[in-house]
């Protein structure tokens, strides 16, 4: 099994960049001094070497060298495979350019070492072009001469009896399961990388039986991802036709959290990517929608307060009426009476003549 990965980008001012490495490995000399020693050794010809392999320390290296320009810039990378003092590097250049495929246009991802992973894992799990029939029954036939070489015959015979059925079946399956995950279809794939790691077990391969089940795990994980995807984005529609944008922004971050998860997935890689970004794009227009309107009805308030303070007050009436007093009556004394006065009778004659 390889001890790594890492992947070099080439700057012109400051020399070999490790953008990322998988897993977290220990290498007697610094990565940066390795990276140095590859491209001196591709750049060696014109045009540089694609595939190179060589020792160092008494360990194999697998190169992988690819170039191309991006924004009138050249950019030169370097796939590099630490591989132990048995494997040969030969046998790993296809997966080196697998590995080109996948990243080629996602250098500057901020997920790029999950691509990295996730590549190296199904390198890790597959290894179409190491294990053949013809390597699994070699393997057998090494782990049963150690046996052998114990005392422990039972165990030894045991294995050899699963040397003509299991390389074949485990062959089968994995071929299988790579076709499964082409087509998309990551649950019978994952189901496939079950049954080949319950063989490996058989044969005590535990690690690459363990990559299985671990890929086969995170592979059904995918529909769940898929189906929460799908609920959040009706949610945001929902939200949108309600006008509660606040809501509707809440769902689109579920649904960004959703598309960086899927992203690690190659084979669904680029779709998620671009909805991604979709996502995205929707969030920042609601929000610039909710702060144009708030910003509008903060500056409407401003506006009625200054034109309140413009507006002058109205004038009080401050004139006094003056309360015109009611005429005085004299008082007649209540004890006085009055007398009637007559004239004295008139005894002149009044008769008409």
């Amino acid at each position: 099994m390889p001890l790594g990965i890492f992947i070099v980008d080439w700057d012109q001012l400051k020399g070999p960049i490790v953008k990322t490495k998988y897993p977290d490995f220990d290498f007697k000399s610094s990565l940066s001094d390795l990276s140095m020693q590859t491209f001196m050794i591709h750049s060696g010809k014109v045009p540089p070497e694609t595939d190179i392999s060589f020792q160092l320390e008494g360990t194999n290296i697998a190169s992988h060298f690819f170039q191309f320009k991006e924004k009138d810039v050249l950019r030169r990378v370097m796939i590099l495979l630490i591989l132990n003092p048995e494997e040969s590097s030969k046998e790993f250049f296809p997966f080196l350019r697998k590995v080109e495929k996948d990243i080629r246009g996602e250098l500057n991802n901020p997920y790029l070492g999950d691509l990295v992973k996730t590549t190296y894992d199904e390198m890790i799990s597959a290894r179409k072009f190491v294990y053949s029939e013809e390597k699994i029954k070699e393997k057998i036939s090494n782990k049963a001469k150690i046996l052998l070489d114990k005392g422990e015959f039972a165990a030894a015979q045991k294995l050899l009896a699963k040397a003509g059925e299991i390389p074949g079946k485990l062959s089968s399956i994995l071929i299988a399961a790579e076709k499964l995950l082409d087509e998309k279809n990551h649950v019978v794939a994952a189901e496939n990388y079950e049954k080949a790691a319950a063989l490996l077990d058989e044969i005590g391969e535990t690690d690459l039986s363990s990559q299985f089940k671990g890929k086969a795990a995170e592979l059904k994980t995918v529909p769940k991802l898929e189906n929460d995807l799908r609920n959040y984005v009706d949610r945001i529609e929902k939200a949108i036709r309600k006008n509660d944008f606040k809501q509707a922004i809440k769902n689109c971050e579920k649904s960004i959290e959703t598309t960086d998860k899927l992203q690690k997935f190659p084979t669904i890689n680029k779709l998620y990517s671009i909805r991604k970004i979709e996502y995205t794009q929707k969030m920042e227009a609601l929000q610039k929608y909710i702060d144009a309107e708030e910003n509008a009805k903060k500056e409407v308030m401003e506006l009625i307060a200054k034109e309140k303070l413009k507006k002058p007050e109205p004038k009080k009436i401050t004139e006094s009426i003056e309360k015109k007093e009611p005429e005085k009556k004299e008082d007649v004394p209540e004890d006085i009476e009055l007398e009637i006065v007559k004239d004295d009778e008139d005894n002149s004659d009044m008769s008409l003549p």
